[in-house]
């Protein structure tokens, strides 16, 4: 019985902490916002830039768009609201989406994936420095 129990403990604690271990995002603006994520890959599947989207926020609302471990130190994200304002990079690291349609795309930086219409945007760098969990408010927005 004892053994029961402390193997259940164990499963809710190693639970509990990896529900805890994502990125975030939070809009803090009072109309919806679209954000878009992009990030290295290395694993048995893939390698390579990977880019992901549209989650759409709802004011208030905090989403996870990353759930487990933060594998890597740097993450992106691109984000523009209903009223045209954009959270954005200075043009450094570009990204291709799709700028309607939901959309996950492999080697996201290479421009034989600008098909269709699709595009690239310049994506704002997130640094979790180690972190296991990271969350980023979207409030007023500005260049990188």
């Amino acid at each position: 019985m004892e053994k029961k129990l402390f193997i259940g403990a164990l499963c809710c604690l190693f639970f509990a902490n990896y529900s805890k271990a994502q990125l975030k995002f939070k809009n803090s603006q009072d109309h919806p916002i679209h954000v878009a994520v992009a990030y290295y890959e290395d694993d048995a599947s893939f390698t390579g830039w990977f880019s992901r989207g549209w989650y759409e926020l709802e004011p208030g609302e905090t989403k996870v768009l990353i759930a487990g471990d933060l594998e890597y130190s740097t993450y992106f994200f691109y984000a523009s609201d209903s009223e045209g304002a954009e959270w954005k990079g200075a043009g450094k690291y570009s990204f291709i989406v799709d700028p309607v349609n939901a959309f996950e795309i492999k080697n996201a930086d290479k421009g034989y994936q600008l098909k269709g219409n699709r595009t690239t945007k310049a994506f704002r760098k997130i640094s979790t420095a180690g972190e296991k969990s990271h969350t980023l408010s979207l409030g007023e927005a500005e260049e990188e």
